[in-house]
Protein backbone atom coordinates (compact mmCIF):
# COMPACT_ATOMS: atom_id res chain seq x y z
CA UNK A 1 0.00 0.00 0.00
CA UNK A 2 2.82 2.37 0.85
CA UNK A 3 4.39 1.65 -2.52
CA UNK A 4 1.11 2.46 -4.33
CA UNK A 5 0.74 5.74 -2.39
CA UNK A 6 4.31 6.77 -3.23
CA UNK A 7 3.74 6.00 -6.89
CA UNK A 8 0.51 8.00 -6.96
CA UNK A 9 2.22 10.98 -5.33
CA UNK A 10 5.07 10.82 -7.83
CA UNK A 11 2.63 10.67 -10.74
CA UNK A 12 0.69 13.67 -9.45
CA UNK A 13 3.88 15.67 -9.04
CA UNK A 14 5.03 14.84 -12.54
CA UNK A 15 1.66 15.73 -14.07
CA UNK A 16 1.51 19.18 -12.44
CA UNK A 17 2.52 21.80 -14.94
CA UNK A 18 5.32 24.02 -13.62
CA UNK A 19 4.83 27.78 -13.84
CA UNK A 20 6.56 29.07 -16.97
CA UNK A 21 9.80 30.84 -16.03
CA UNK A 22 10.16 34.55 -16.53
CA UNK A 23 6.48 35.44 -16.05
CA UNK A 24 6.13 37.87 -13.11
CA UNK A 25 3.10 37.65 -10.85
CA UNK A 26 0.33 40.11 -11.59
CA UNK A 27 0.83 43.18 -9.39
CA UNK A 28 -1.78 45.69 -8.25
CA UNK A 29 -1.18 49.45 -8.52
CA UNK A 30 -0.75 49.74 -4.74
CA UNK A 31 1.50 46.72 -4.25
CA UNK A 32 4.52 47.78 -2.23
CA UNK A 33 2.94 51.05 -1.05
CA UNK A 34 3.44 51.34 2.74
CA UNK A 35 0.46 51.46 5.08
CA UNK A 36 1.04 55.11 6.04
CA UNK A 37 0.97 56.18 2.39
CA UNK A 38 -2.21 54.16 1.82
CA UNK A 39 -3.77 55.97 4.77
CA UNK A 40 -2.90 59.30 3.18
CA UNK A 41 -4.40 58.24 -0.15
CA UNK A 42 -7.64 57.18 1.57
CA UNK A 43 -7.84 60.58 3.25
CA UNK A 44 -7.14 62.45 0.01
CA UNK A 45 -10.03 60.60 -1.67
CA UNK A 46 -12.39 62.61 0.54
CA UNK A 47 -10.69 65.91 -0.33
CA UNK A 48 -11.24 66.51 -4.01
CA UNK A 49 -10.16 70.15 -3.67
CA UNK A 50 -6.90 69.09 -2.04
CA UNK A 51 -5.45 69.20 1.46
CA UNK A 52 -2.40 70.73 3.11
CA UNK A 53 0.20 68.50 4.78
CA UNK A 54 -0.88 69.88 8.17
CA UNK A 55 -4.50 68.84 7.58
CA UNK A 56 -3.41 65.42 6.34
CA UNK A 57 -1.35 64.95 9.51
CA UNK A 58 -4.25 65.99 11.72
CA UNK A 59 -6.73 63.63 10.07
CA UNK A 60 -4.47 60.60 9.64
CA UNK A 61 -2.71 60.77 13.00
CA UNK A 62 0.71 60.76 11.34
CA UNK A 63 3.45 63.20 12.25
CA UNK A 64 3.95 66.16 9.93
CA UNK A 65 7.51 65.12 8.91
CA UNK A 66 6.24 61.61 8.15
CA UNK A 67 3.39 63.05 6.05
CA UNK A 68 5.78 65.22 4.06
CA UNK A 69 8.12 62.29 3.34
CA UNK A 70 5.16 60.11 2.36
CA UNK A 71 3.74 62.76 0.03
CA UNK A 72 7.05 63.08 -1.76
CA UNK A 73 7.16 59.32 -2.20
CA UNK A 74 3.57 59.27 -3.50
CA UNK A 75 4.41 62.03 -5.97
CA UNK A 76 7.41 60.05 -7.23
CA UNK A 77 5.12 57.02 -7.60
CA UNK A 78 2.65 59.17 -9.61
CA UNK A 79 -0.11 58.53 -7.07
CA UNK A 80 -0.34 62.07 -5.66
CA UNK A 81 0.29 65.54 -7.01
CA UNK A 82 0.67 68.99 -5.51
CA UNK A 83 -0.04 72.52 -6.65
CA UNK A 84 0.41 75.96 -5.14
CA UNK A 85 -2.51 78.34 -4.81
CA UNK A 86 -3.29 81.62 -3.07
CA UNK A 87 -6.03 81.81 -0.45
CA UNK A 88 -7.19 84.48 1.94
CA UNK A 89 -5.96 83.60 5.42
CA UNK A 90 -6.77 86.07 8.14
CA UNK A 91 -6.64 89.49 6.53
CA UNK A 92 -4.06 88.83 3.83
CA UNK A 93 -3.49 86.39 0.98
CA UNK A 94 -1.27 83.42 1.68
CA UNK A 95 0.42 80.98 -0.67
CA UNK A 96 -0.25 77.34 0.24
CA UNK A 97 0.45 73.94 -1.32
CA UNK A 98 -2.47 71.54 -1.75
CA UNK A 99 -2.09 67.80 -2.32
CA UNK A 100 -4.61 65.56 -4.07
CA UNK A 101 -4.89 62.21 -5.84
CA UNK A 102 -2.93 62.41 -9.08
CA UNK A 103 -4.71 62.26 -12.43
CA UNK A 104 -2.44 59.50 -13.72
CA UNK A 105 -3.18 56.05 -15.13
CA UNK A 106 -1.71 54.37 -12.06
CA UNK A 107 -3.71 56.52 -9.62
CA UNK A 108 -6.95 55.92 -11.52
CA UNK A 109 -6.35 52.17 -11.48
CA UNK A 110 -5.51 52.30 -7.76
CA UNK A 111 -8.66 54.12 -6.64
CA UNK A 112 -10.70 50.96 -5.93
CA UNK A 113 -7.91 49.78 -3.61
CA UNK A 114 -7.52 53.08 -1.75
CA UNK A 115 -10.61 52.78 0.42
CA UNK A 116 -12.27 55.74 2.09
CA UNK A 117 -11.24 57.60 5.23
CA UNK A 118 -14.19 59.73 6.38
CA UNK A 119 -13.14 62.91 8.20
CA UNK A 120 -13.14 62.52 11.98
CA UNK A 121 -16.16 63.92 13.84
CA UNK A 122 -15.75 67.63 14.28
CA UNK A 123 -16.41 69.45 17.52
CA UNK A 124 -18.67 72.50 17.28
CA UNK A 125 -16.45 75.46 16.32
CA UNK A 126 -15.84 78.25 18.79
CA UNK A 127 -14.28 80.76 16.38
CA UNK A 128 -14.55 81.88 12.77
CA UNK A 129 -12.05 80.06 10.50
CA UNK A 130 -9.22 82.38 9.49
CA UNK A 131 -9.97 81.97 5.77
CA UNK A 132 -13.21 83.92 6.30
CA UNK A 133 -11.90 86.81 8.43
CA UNK A 134 -11.55 89.10 5.43
CA UNK A 135 -15.35 89.09 5.03
CA UNK A 136 -15.77 90.88 8.38
CA UNK A 137 -14.73 94.34 7.29
CA UNK A 138 -16.63 96.38 9.89
CA UNK A 139 -17.36 96.05 13.59
CA UNK A 140 -15.60 93.58 15.84
CA UNK A 141 -12.48 91.94 14.45
CA UNK A 142 -13.34 88.44 13.25
CA UNK A 143 -10.55 86.92 15.33
CA UNK A 144 -12.37 88.15 18.47
CA UNK A 145 -15.80 86.71 17.61
CA UNK A 146 -16.88 83.64 19.54
CA UNK A 147 -19.44 80.90 19.06
CA UNK A 148 -22.18 80.44 19.97
CA UNK A 149 -22.36 83.95 21.49
CA UNK A 150 -21.85 85.81 18.18
CA UNK A 151 -23.55 83.23 15.95
CA UNK A 152 -26.23 85.58 14.57
CA UNK A 153 -23.70 88.25 13.57
CA UNK A 154 -21.46 85.61 11.97
CA UNK A 155 -24.42 84.10 10.11
CA UNK A 156 -25.53 87.50 8.82
CA UNK A 157 -22.04 88.34 7.58
CA UNK A 158 -21.26 85.02 5.91
CA UNK A 159 -24.64 83.98 4.55
CA UNK A 160 -25.30 87.47 3.28
CA UNK A 161 -21.76 87.87 1.99
CA UNK A 162 -20.16 87.33 -1.42
CA UNK A 163 -18.06 84.25 -0.67
CA UNK A 164 -19.68 80.86 -1.53
CA UNK A 165 -17.29 78.91 0.71
CA UNK A 166 -18.05 81.13 3.70
CA UNK A 167 -21.77 80.87 3.03
CA UNK A 168 -21.59 77.07 2.82
CA UNK A 169 -19.60 76.84 6.07
CA UNK A 170 -22.14 79.00 7.89
CA UNK A 171 -25.14 77.06 6.60
CA UNK A 172 -23.58 73.72 7.48
CA UNK A 173 -21.98 74.64 10.80
CA UNK A 174 -23.59 77.50 12.72
CA UNK A 175 -26.19 76.75 15.42
CA UNK A 176 -29.68 76.07 14.08
CA UNK A 177 -31.20 78.66 16.40
CA UNK A 178 -29.05 81.36 14.79
CA UNK A 179 -30.11 80.25 11.30
CA UNK A 180 -33.79 80.26 12.31
CA UNK A 181 -33.50 83.76 13.76
CA UNK A 182 -31.68 84.99 10.66
CA UNK A 183 -34.44 83.49 8.49
CA UNK A 184 -36.99 85.72 10.21
CA UNK A 185 -35.03 88.93 9.58
CA UNK A 186 -35.61 91.37 6.74
CA UNK A 187 -33.45 90.46 3.77
CA UNK A 188 -33.58 86.76 4.58
CA UNK A 189 -37.34 86.22 4.59
CA UNK A 190 -37.71 86.05 0.79
CA UNK A 191 -35.75 85.20 -2.31
CA UNK A 192 -32.61 83.11 -2.68
CA UNK A 193 -31.40 83.79 0.86
CA UNK A 194 -34.63 82.38 2.29
CA UNK A 195 -34.41 79.33 0.03
CA UNK A 196 -30.84 78.62 1.07
CA UNK A 197 -31.73 78.87 4.75
CA UNK A 198 -34.84 76.72 4.36
CA UNK A 199 -32.85 74.04 2.54
CA UNK A 200 -30.05 74.03 5.13
CA UNK A 201 -32.47 73.95 8.05
CA UNK A 202 -34.52 71.12 6.55
CA UNK A 203 -31.42 69.05 5.79
CA UNK A 204 -29.85 69.52 9.20
CA UNK A 205 -33.09 69.00 11.10
CA UNK A 206 -33.67 65.72 9.26
CA UNK A 207 -30.13 64.63 10.03
CA UNK A 208 -30.72 65.19 13.75
CA UNK A 209 -34.24 63.78 13.90
CA UNK A 210 -35.06 60.62 15.92
CA UNK A 211 -36.11 58.93 12.67
CA UNK A 212 -32.63 59.49 11.25
CA UNK A 213 -31.11 58.00 14.40
CA UNK A 214 -33.32 54.93 14.06
CA UNK A 215 -32.30 54.49 10.43
CA UNK A 216 -28.64 54.70 11.38
CA UNK A 217 -29.04 52.42 14.43
CA UNK A 218 -31.99 50.13 13.61
CA UNK A 219 -31.38 47.97 16.69
CA UNK A 220 -32.06 50.98 18.93
CA UNK A 221 -28.60 50.83 20.44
Amino acid sequence: MLARMAAAAEAAASSAEPEPPGLPKQQGPLDGVPAAQRRILAMLRTRAAGATPALIAAETGLSLPHVRRSLRALRTARLASDSATTVMWGYRPQRIVLWRIAATERAVAARPQMGWAPPPPEKPPTTVPAEFWWLFWSGTCASELRLPEDALHIADTLIGGPDPAGRAWALETLPLDALRELRSMTGYDTGSAARRLDSALAHRERAHSPAADRREHPSGR
